[in-house]
């Protein structure tokens, strides 16, 4: 068993040392399409509209209903997570895809100084960041992650996480309490959506 703080600060430092290498330009376009992936998700999901696509299973004589309920449960969180993920892989792709269009436009990654690799690995970490505690907290939000710590729940397999040291919910977990999906709420979520491509506009158009 693993525990599941270490694994989540491992990707986001992972994240970091990407973003190191690619430079804060390249990093900056990923922050500004991940927070349009939870606006978007937002605005498709209100009022769960979107995971209620996934019907609950109907109880039968030849239904394996926690089984059945479980693969529920993973369906939900895939339909969420699956747009996030794929608007996020655009905006990693779309400066390379940039750069072979308008060569020069992009600082190359061998030319990218002290001072900008430190700023890309900053904004590389608050990508992971966004990107894992999203990805965690639809698993919390869709019931994957329940105390006992079994993801998925209902083949009797062994724990793939710990539980929390400290005996708490889940719901303590530092990236699931804070994940972008309750950072970028309302107004915040707007003004954030707004700034970043502005930004972006001015910089690189």
């Amino acid at each position: 068993m693993i525990n599941a703080s270490i694994v989540l600060w491992i990707f986001v430092i992972l994240f970091g040392m990407v973003g190191l290498m690619r430079a804060w330009q390249k990093e900056i376009i990923a922050t500004a399409s991940l927070v349009l992936a939870i606006f978007a998700l937002n605005f498709a999901n209100r009022d769960g509209r979107l995971a209620a696509f996934v019907k609950e299973p109907t109880p039968g004589p030849t239904v394996n209903m926690a089984k059945e309920k479980e693969q529920a449960q993973i369906n939900r969180w895939a339909i969420l997570s699956i747009p996030f993920l794929f608007i996020a892989f655009f905006g990693y792709l779309g400066p390379a895809i940039t750069r072979q269009a308008s060569p020069g436009r992009f600082v190359d990654k061998a030319r990218v100084g002290a001072q900008e690799g430190i700023v890309g690995f900053l904004l590389g970490g608050i990508n992971g960041y966004i990107l894992v505690s999203t990805l965690a907290r639809f698993a919390f939000d869709q019931k994957l992650l329940p105390d006992a710590g079994r993801f998925p729940t209902a083949n009797g397999g062994p724990p793939l996480f710990l539980p929390l040291s400290d005996g708490t919910s889940w719901s303590k977990l530092f990236f699931i309490e804070n994940s972008a999906l309750q950072i970028l709420d309302g107004t915040t979520l707007i003004i954030a959506l707004v700034v970043l491509f502005l930004f972006v506009i001015v910089v690189f158009i």
